[in-house]
């Protein structure tokens, strides 16, 4: 017995079966990206080996800044974001890791003003603790 095949049964399982390999690229290269940011916030001479060949790598940054921030070096780490600023403008978040920073110095003026831009452009004022919040809202914060 024969079956009568459909004249787009097999352009569909085409199409899904390149659909489901783009998807397993992006999640692979997502799962990797994400594996390696864990790797370089764990292992110091990483950060210092991918930073010699690239000063710019962010995950080595980004692990450098939290290695700093784990130190209570918090001066190294505020510098460390701001460079992540210069190599990505748009990162709303180092904003809020660099007031973070300040916020444990003390530095009440300085953490208001790196939580503004993440509060006004990222929506993310629920990332903002409520002991962060009192300081902000008193400095008058929009």
């Amino acid at each position: 017995m024969t079956t009568k095949k459909h004249k787009y049964f097999t352009p569909i399982m085409v199409v899904g079966s390149i659909v489901a390999v783009i998807l397993y690229l992006i999640v692979a290269k997502l799962a990797a990206s994400a594996s390696r940011d864990v790797f370089m916030m764990t292992n110091p001479a990483a950060i210092q080996q991918a930073l010699k060949a690239n000063p710019n790598d962010e995950p080595a940054l980004r692990g450098l800044a939290f290695q700093y921030k784990i130190a209570h070096n918090y001066t190294r780490a505020i510098t460390t974001y701001r460079h992540l600023l210069v190599v990505d403008p748009g990162a709303v978040d180092r904003h809020y890791k660099i007031g973070m920073c300040f916020q444990r110095t003390g530095d009440t003026q300085n953490t208001v003003l790196q939580f503004r831009p993440v509060v006004q452009l990222n929506g993310m004022m629920e990332r903002v603790s409520k002991k962060t919040l009192p300081c902000v809202q008193s400095q008058g914060n929009p």
